[in-house]
């Protein structure tokens, strides 16, 4: 027979110890190069052509598809508590960067012999408030992005609802996103979308000098807010490189709102330009940071 949980004990709570032993000490012999703690996060998802990502793919890796279709996001993220390589990031204790990424997953050989799936994201665009947050994003992980001033708020509705809001200003013309969502959350099902876009523990960055890089990401599994309300003013195609002309139409795109957590992110793994063959029957993937 197996063991008995402590009293009072509960999934949730088990899962946060584990996550606050994950961040404590990273597995895999890594070390930690930022921690902080993420509020809130919105998501807002687009089915998108596979071909329109293929050629932004870090070496190494493949496109994750989702029934059959890519996805793309853009991620209104606020982050506090924000400390690299153990000291705190100064005049910035709290900040929201705006950032667009898609899905990949990578083949990693293991000590045994076997194989890993590692589902993961990639960033192909960010938009950060402060110069010396963009000097330390393009340093730490070779990543692209603009500065732009983003103004972010927390609180609460007129009917007690949490609310967050976003907003930025382009072309002289003011932009926002605002986001209503419920007190309790939900751990999202393996088969759904939410899982496919919020069930990844790894980052994948691909360098202007054709290399990719690897890094592991450690947080408490997500928790999916429902949604009261969504209004926005906002062209965040225009945020990123216009050259894509991206169809990002808020008003076509699949919203989704996640409870914070503490996170750790571990220093750059440079990758092999060549990605590991597939295996005939895939492994169940494994990613550490969920329950």
């Amino acid at each position: 027979m197996g063991s008995r949980p402590p009293p009072n004990s509960s999934p949730i709570k088990n899962a946060e110890s584990a996550t606050q032993q994950l961040i404590e000490r990273p597995p895999y012999g890594q070390r930690f190069l930022f921690k902080g703690r993420w509020h809130p996060v919105l998501v807002v998802s687009w089915p998108v052509a596979p071909a329109v990502l293929v050629p932004h793919l870090p070496a190494g890796t493949e496109l994750d598809l989702y029934r059959g279709r890519a996805y793309l996001s853009v991620v209104f993220l606020i982050f506090s508590r924000f400390r690299v390589a153990g000291l705190p990031f100064p005049l910035r204790p709290r900040f929201a960067t705006i950032s667009l990424r898609f899905y990949v997953r990578r083949w990693h050989p293991t000590a045994d012999h076997g194989i890993e799936l590692r589902p993961g994201v990639s960033t192909i665009g960010q938009v950060v408030p402060s110069r010396l947050l963009l000097a330390v994003a393009r340093w730490s992980r070779g990543e692209k992005g603009t500065y732009r001033p983003i103004g972010c708020r927390t609180g609460r509705g007129h009917s007690g609802e949490r609310e967050l809001r976003f907003e930025w200003v382009h072309d002289n013309r003011p932009q926002w996103v605002r986001a209503s969502m419920a007190e309790a959350g939900y751990r999202p099902q393996p088969t759904t979308l939410e899982s496919f876009v919020l069930d990844r523990s790894w980052h994948y960055t691909r360098h202007e000098n054709g290399c990719s890089t690897e890094h592991l990401v450690c947080h408490r599994p997500w928790h999916v807010c429902p949604l009261t309300a969504v209004e926005h003013q906002a062209d965040v195609a225009a945020l990123f490189a216009p050259q894509w002309s991206l169809p990002l139409d808020l008003n076509q795109a699949h919203f989704m709102m996640i409870d914070g957590s503490d996170v750790a992110i571990t220093y750059p793994q440079r990758l092999a330009a060549t990605a590991t063959a597939l295996p005939q029957q895939p492994p169940v993937p494994v990613v550490p940071t969920s329950a």
